[in-house]
């Protein structure tokens, strides 16, 4: 579902606006890998065309109240 509901292949890799998935062990980690290789493969695509960031988690930062719960406020709410 993640890959459905946000455009990978968008070409935004902006620092403060990205799309990312972050993992937090090896299980997440190939769970990604594997999900991202068949969204490729299903649209012919190569890695340098994903603006998805993948990488491992690390100190997490919460943003400012009016950007929670994004997902409920947007069009796929």
């Amino acid at each position: 579902k993640f890959w459905r509901d946000h455009a990978p292949f968008s070409g935004t890799r902006s620092c403060q606006y990205r799309i990312a998935v972050w993992f937090l062990n090896e299980k997440q980690k190939t769970i990604v890998l594997e999900t991202r290789d068949a969204l490729l493969a299903k649209n012919n695509k190569t890695e340098k065309d994903l603006s998805t960031a993948i990488e491992p988690a690390t100190d997490f930062y919460r943003a400012e109240e009016y950007h929670q719960k994004y997902y409920q406020k947007s069009r796929f709410g």
